[in-house]
């Protein structure tokens, strides 16, 4: 079993998968089966989205310098509802 953190396409066309084995072992040239955490995929895509809104809002309500310092706070682990305070 291969859990997937994080998949980028680094040039068109080519998808990489980052994960670690958590079951099992793996090596090149086995077939596999794949499936998806639907759940948990929703949830990412709920809070990339979120990521969005909040980028426009800033850029529409408050000044260049401001989103740059909130923008530094959200990327601190802990700190992701100090946007929302500026917000309000």
């Amino acid at each position: 079993l291969i859990e997937i953190d994080d998949v980028q396409a680094p040039i068109p066309g080519v998808f990489v998968h980052r994960g670690r084995v958590v079951k099992g072992s793996w090596e090149s040239g086995i077939e596999v089966l794949a499936s998806i955490d639907v759940e948990r995929r929703r949830g990412i895509s709920r809070a990339h989205t979120a990521t969005h809104m909040v980028h426009k809002a800033f850029l529409i309500f408050q000044p260049l310098e401001l989103f740059q310092a909130a923008l530094l706070m959200m990327l601190k682990p802990g700190l992701i509802h100090c946007c929302w305070m500026i917000l309000k």
